[in-house]
């Protein structure tokens, strides 16, 4: 869609529609969405490694106890 067609179609919105889609397009690049989209990627990644490491504590303590 051409950007000039977008603008148009969100001007003719009501008042209250125009400035929810200004507030989200302006918070999206902020740099606390950033840092959020950062540390959840962080997260999903440290509980995997958790996983892993659980997962090789108990083969190991299998074959201790061999």
């Amino acid at each position: 869609m051409n950007p000039d067609t977008l603008s148009r179609r969100v001007n003719k919105l009501r008042k209250w529609a125009r400035d929810y889609i200004h507030d989200v397009e302006t918070f999206v690049g902020a740099p606390e969405v950033q840092e959020l989209t950062l540390l959840r990627d962080q997260n999903k990644q440290l509980i995997r490694l958790v996983a892993e490491l659980k997962a090789e504590n108990r083969r190991l303590n299998k074959r201790l106890a061999k």
